[in-house]
């Protein structure tokens, strides 16, 4: 995530940047009351009075999260139930589906995925996308693109030993770059942050190792 922020910043991006477990976020009640109200209010009172704002003000939404479950982490997910106030209380029809009206003052924008996941195959971030790519749909915002990472649990120990991974820092960095600078995202940068570290067999072999390891030192 910080390297794509860098680079966002570098091409003049005004970034914010909001950790979920710093909040105070209620669950949804999902009692509609937010929907029905010409304010969207929620009523519940808690941090998502000031996140709301920045929510409909912001250009691009960049959702950071590890993949949990198949699926994106409970905070996040929280915060994500609690943007039901960008929709209006009437349905559409939507590029052929139906969806809820974004309200006059949500804004169109994007929204960019960062994740990472210990397993070592890309096709595990499948449920994750697709979450992301249907929210971006029905917030009428343009999906840009996934930085995913892959058995990147091996990264931290790759960095240490000094192994060749510099470039997946620098393709992510020049993501935020092109992200801002020239609206895109180059595939050929995703495909460099989320290229194999290991062979399939060698990290799971590691893996296991580091997992007998740690199980006999706090035994």
């Amino acid at each position: 995530m910080n390297p794509f922020i860098s680079g966002m910043k570098d091409a003049g991006a005004e970034v914010e940047l909001l950790y979920t477990k710093s909040l105070n976020v209620k669950p949804c009640l999902t009692c509609s009351a937010c929907m029905m109200n010409p304010e969207g209010a929620c009523v519940q009172d808690d941090d998502m009075k000031e996140l709301m704002p920045k929510f409909k003000s912001a250009d691009i939404w960049v959702f950071g999260t590890p993949v949990y479950s198949d699926a994106i982490s409970s905070g996040l997910k929280i915060i994500l139930e609690r943007t039901l106030p960008i929709l209006a209380p009437f349905l559409e029809i939507r590029d052929g589906h139906s969806r809820y009206r974004l309200r006059s003052d949500s804004g169109k924008g994007e929204i960019v995925l960062v994740s990472s996941c210990s397993l070592w195959e890309k096709e595990n971030f499948k449920p994750l996308e697709q979450h992301i790519c249907a929210l971006s749909e029905n917030f009428g915002k343009k999906y840009s693109g996934s930085l995913l990472r892959p058995h990147a649990s091996i990264l931290p120990g790759m960095i240490e030993n000094k192994a060749p991974v510099d470039n997946i820092f620098e393709a992510a960095k020049n993501t935020g770059t092109e992200l801002i600078s020239k609206g895109e995202i180059l595939e050929t940068n995703l495909e460099t942050i989320s290229r194999p570290l290991l062979p399939l067999e060698a990290y799971t072999q590691t893996m296991n190792d580091y997992f007998n390891s740690t199980i006999k030192q706090i035994s």
